[in-house]
C-alpha cells in the first residue's frame, strides 16, 4: 500500500463535501474532514482481541507526518507485546487529569479564579458577558479536566465549535479569554508556557471589529506581580 510522500503532499490535500480517508500504510490514515471544517486528522486503524479499533493521534498540521508514523510505530509495539494503545493512551490521560484535579486545578476553577482576580477592573456587564461566555462556551467541554493536561488542539477544537455555528465576533473574544486564562494559569504555575505558545502559534488570526476591540481584557500583570498561593495555614 502506497504512502503519503511528504508534509507538501498533506498540505496540497483540499477538503471537499465528503470525507476523504489517505492511506500512509500499517494502518495510518490521514482523515480529512469535509467543509465547512476540513480538518486533517490521524487515525491509527488496528485490531485486538479480534475487534476493529481507532486510536486517533492529533491534528495535522500540529502533529506531522514523522511524528504520526512515530505515534504509529510506538502502537504496534505495544500491540505486538499484547497491549491495546487505546486503552494505553486513555490510562496515561486519567493519570493525567487525576494528578491535576487532585488539587482541584480544572479548567473551570482557574478560570474562575482569573475572573474573580481581574473582574473588579472592568464594568459589571462587561464582566457579565465573559463569565457567560465562558460558561456557555468552554466549561462544558472540559467538564473536571484539570488545566494542566489540557493540549493545544483540544481548546482550539472548541473555538472552531464557536466558529462552525457562524459566531466568528464571539469566537474571536472566547480566544481573548482564554488567552487571559491560560497566562493566568501560566503565571501561577498551573499551566506549562509551552501550552500557550503551541497554542497561539496554531490560532487563526480575526479580524478586529470595534465591538471586539472594546472587549479586549486589559493587559495582564507580570508573573512577579500576581500573587501564589500560600503553602502555610
Amino acid at each position: 500500500m502506497g504512502k503519503i510522500r511528504s508534509d507538501k503532499e498533506i498540505q496540497a490535500i483540499k477538503a471537499t463535501d465528503v470525507q476523504q480517508k489517505i492511506s500512509d500504510g500499517d494502518g495510518l490514515f490521514l482523515i480529512v474532514q469535509p467543509l465547512p471544517v476540513g480538518s486533517k486528522l490521524w487515525q491509527l486503524r488496528y485490531r485486538f482481541a479480534g475487534k476493529q479499533k481507532t486510536c486517533s493521534f492529533g491534528q495535522y498540521p500540529l502533529v506531522g507526518l514523522k511524528e504520526a508514523r512515530d505515534r504509529s510505530f510506538e502502537a504496534r509495539k505495544l500491540l505486538s507485546n499484547g497491549a491495546d494503545p487505546m486503552a494505553i493512551k486513555a490510562q496515561q490521560k486519567a493519570t493525567a487529569v487525576e494528578a491535576d484535579t487532585a488539587f482541584g486545578e480544572t479548567v473551570e476553577k482557574i478560570a474562575r479564579e482569573w475572573f474573580g482576580k481581574f473582574s473588579s477592573q472592568w464594568v459589571e456587564g462587561h464582566a457579565s458577558k465573559i463569565i457567560r461566555r465562558l460558561e456557555r462556551d468552554l466549561f462544558p467541554h472540559f467538564k473536571g479536566v484539570g488545566i494542566a493536561s489540557v493540549k493545544p488542539a483540544s481548546l482550539l477544537a472548541v473555538v472552531r465549535r464557536v466558529e462552525e455555528r457562524g459566531a466568528l465576533e464571539t469566537a474571536h473574544r472566547l480566544m481573548q479569554n482564554c488567552s487571559q486564562v491560560w497566562r493566568y494559569a501560566v503565571a501561577t504555575g498551573k499551566a506549562a508556557l509551552a501550552f500557550s505558545i503551541e497554542f497561539f502559534a496554531i490560532c487563526p488570526p480575526y479580524p478586529v471589529t470595534p465591538t471586539a476591540a472594546a472587549e479586549k481584557c486589559p493587559p495582564m500583570p507580570p508573573p512577579s506581580r500576581i500573587s501564589r498561593p500560600s503553602l502555610t495555614t
